[in-house]
């Protein structure tokens, strides 16, 4: 499977890449975003080599806080839905 189709099939599925979400909260690298899952400050699922987050955890994480306006430009440009507690949110290691 093309790294491209995998980010699609995720983006359907409710979550966004770890480097998406790592440009939408204005982190510096994608490791702020690998160390939140890991403190388990976002929830997320690897697929393969790559991270992804939950959209979910990603709003619960910045809501009220001026980034929670990135992520929602960052949800609507992607196309991923949030499943408001649907769905499975599978937790990181």
């Amino acid at each position: 499977m093309s790294a491209s189709a995998q980010v699609d099939i995720m983006h359907g599925a409710g979550f966004v890449s770890a480097s998406e979400a790592a440009t939408a909260i204005g982190a510096a690298n994608v490791g702020t975003v690998h160390r939140m899952l890991k403190q388990k400050k976002l929830t997320g699922q690897r697929l393969g080599f790559y991270w992804y987050v939950s959209a979910e955890s990603l709003i619960a994480a910045y809501a009220g806080t001026p980034v929670a306006e990135r992520v929602e430009k960052l949800l609507k440009e992607t196309g991923v839905k949030v499943k408001n507690g649907g769905g499975r949110v599978a937790k990181s290691r």
